[in-house]
């Protein structure tokens, strides 16, 4: 399910893969290669210290070698549980956006709960298409 709202998109995914499986693709870099919207694109440097405070970046790129490098500031960090952090491009620091992830266990599978709120509106990002691509390359790599 995706709701676009005018200031931001809710999705919710379920993912084949225990809770503690998906919690470590959201904040181990070593497993955050399923970072950007192409299928065919690929994460070419992630860093997370995943505590309230902490910091993540990730760099990605398309299959065209277009990159793009998001960051942000971790606001809430329940393990398991909860994730909530800032959303910033590279080149685009003078717009922060929010992301929050709820992820809840369900008979050995994961349901998250992902809103992108505060989205930039002079983006040409379509976030409701990029996050399903990248849930799909979320579950495509914890399958494995």
């Amino acid at each position: 399910m995706i709701e676009e709202k005018t200031e931001g998109v809710s999705l919710a995914a379920t993912l084949s893969a225990p809770v503690e499986e998906v919690w470590k693709a959201w904040t181990k870099p070593s497993l955050m290669g399923w970072y950007g919207s192409d299928p065919a694109g690929t994460v070419v440097e992630a860093a997370a210290d995943a505590r309230k405070g902490g910091r993540f970046r990730v760099t990605f790129q398309q299959s065209d070698g277009t990159r793009y490098t998001c960051m942000g500031t971790y606001l809430t960090v329940e393990p398991l549980r909860r994730l909530e952090f800032t959303w910033t491009w590279a080149g685009r620091e003078n717009h922060t956006e929010r992301v929050r992830v709820a992820f809840a266990e369900a008979d050995g599978s994961t349901t998250l709960i992902l809103e992108h709120l505060d989205i930039d509106p002079g983006t040409s990002h379509n976030y409701a298409e990029g996050w399903r691509t990248t849930f799909g390359k979320l579950e495509k790599q914890l399958l494995g």
